[in-house]
């Protein structure tokens, strides 16, 4: 009994034997998507590749994008070069690739994501009007994109919406400043209202009036804002004000000559300003001085502040000053010419800033020059630093620049006239920056602005001028 079921055992093994020769390889073959990496950003001529392996050989691959059909070939690599220049900047797409071998046994890759980064190509452009000086914009907590643009005799706030569709506009005088946006929603802005008087505007997120404060002479300051929602703001009568929320004077306090400069506020609320008198000042939150530093010649160069509390700013006699928060010397740089822009920090503690000499500095915490970048025209504009460290700036040779944090260029990009504003960055990257022509330019970019102690003009996007998370 026992012989027959070891006969009746060995039949059915020879026989599965004779199935599994009859079946042949059923072991389907290996596929990757060599390039591009999954969760890349992609731009112009992509060379997308994918490689099989078998057990035995691969017969076939085929490379599909976004489950189109692209590329086949009777090989082990299969290769495509993907023209992406006609996407639309930010789109996601997809890739994988299916591999044959000669039994017929079908392999698939894992999908490969990618996203479309036209950085440096324009999205949208708002025309202002021709001879209209566009001022650097704020960016409120919907995404709402707000800046002046001054023409005699008709200077005008503008709102517009993300996509670059118009909101409103406010016609605030002759003259307009950068706005700031409050944390309520208040967007503030100093303007030229006759000659020689100035008002600062209050308004409410939809464009109507709040309230407005009456000066002596005209504002060329752009306003901070205090986190106790006090309002500070040089002005032409040589004071720098500080206001109450509601648009009643807290105090004043008299300099030698006008402010212009835009005040920082520093995490213990003490107020950083220059004046025409060439004098670097600190106030107590209550107005009283703190102390002064006197530079060689006039400050039009708003201070930024280290995460130490060190402040940094320029002065029409060519130098970048670092103060500590005492006031003392630390050190300083000469930058050939006038320095009107206004230093951005990056998380490193480098310290970017431009100079009427065409040239765009990188300085080491020490003062130290890290390199330097030239352009063909003054560099009044403030730079904004990203989440990914590169530098976006203006210069009076048209361009808009967007730098590496090692200094070489990624892109510029050529608008119709000066660009004396600061670039503000959205929060999906975009870059908004206007021109001395009446232009407000959107570019295509993908990192939103950088955590740092101060990334660009006025700290934040929305122009707070105040320390603190952006």
């Amino acid at each position: 009994m026992i012989k027959i079921l070891v006969s009746v055992v060995c039949l059915l093994i020879l026989s599965g034997c004779r199935d599994i020769e009859q079946i042949g390889d059923i072991e389907p073959p290996i596929v990757e998507i060599v390039s591009p990496a999954d969760g890349s950003y992609v731009d112009s001529t992509v060379l997308v590749m994918a490689q099989g392996t078998d057990n035995e050989i691969v017969d076939s691959i085929e490379l599909y994008i976004d489950t189109m059909l692209v590329a086949a070939l009777a090989d082990t690599i299969v290769t495509y070069e993907w023209e992406t220049e006609m996407l639309l900047h930010g789109t996601v797409h997809e890739i994988y690739a299916c591999a044959l071998d000669g039994d017929q046994n079908v392999g698939i890759s894992d999908t490969v994501t990618v996203i479309v980064e036209h950085t440096g190509t324009l999205k949208w452009r708002w025309l202002v009007g021709d001879g209209a000086a566009v001022k650097s914009a704020a960016i409120g907590n919907d995404g709402t994109i707000y800046f002046g643009a001054s023409r005699y005799p008709n200077s005008m706030l503008y709102a517009l919406n993300p996509d670059g569709t118009y909101r409103w506009s406010y016609h605030v005088g002759w003259w307009s400043t950068s706005p700031a946006v409050g944390g309520d929603g208040t967007i503030y802005c100093g303007s030229t209202i006759g000659y020689p008087e100035g008002w600062l505007h209050a308004l409410y997120p939809h464009g109507g009036e709040k309230w407005h404060y009456e000066t002596a002479r005209w504002i060329d300051s752009s306003p901070a804002l205090g986190s106790d929602g006090t309002i500070y703001f040089g002005c032409a009568d040589n004071y720098c004000y500080a206001l109450n929320p509601d648009g009643t004077l807290k105090w004043r306090y008299e300099t030698g000559d006008e402010v212009d400069a835009s005040p920082a506020v520093s995490l213990d609320g003490t107020i950083y300003f220059g004046s025409d008198d060439g004098c670097l000042y600190a106030l107590n939150p209550d107005g009283s001085l703190r102390w002064s530093y006197q530079t060689g010649e006039t400050i039009k160069s708003s201070p930024a502040i280290g995460t130490d509390g060190s402040v940094y700013f320029g002065a029409n006699d060519g130098y970048l000053y670092a103060l500590d928060h005492d006031g003392a010397l630390q050190w300083r740089y000469h930058m050939g010419d006038v320095v009107i822009a206004s230093p951005s920090i990056d998380s490193d503690g480098t310290i970017y800033i431009g100079s009427d000499n065409g040239i765009f500095y990188a300085l080491n915490p020490s003062g130290t020059v890290k390199w330097t970048y030239a352009t063909d025209g003054t560099v009044s504009s403030s730079a904004a630093i990203d989440m990914d460290g590169v530098i976006y700036f203006g210069s009076d040779d048209h361009y808009v620049y967007a730098l590496y944090p090692d200094g070489t260029l990624k892109w510029k990009y050529l608008t119709d006239n000066d660009v004396e504003a600061s670039p503000a960055i959205g929060t999906d990257g975009t870059i908004y920056v206007g021109s001395v022509g009446g232009r407000f330019f959107a570019i295509n970019s993908i990192a939103p602005l950088a955590n740092s102690c101060w990334p660009k003009f006025k700290h934040d996007w929305k122009n707070t001028g105040r320390s603190g998370p952006n």
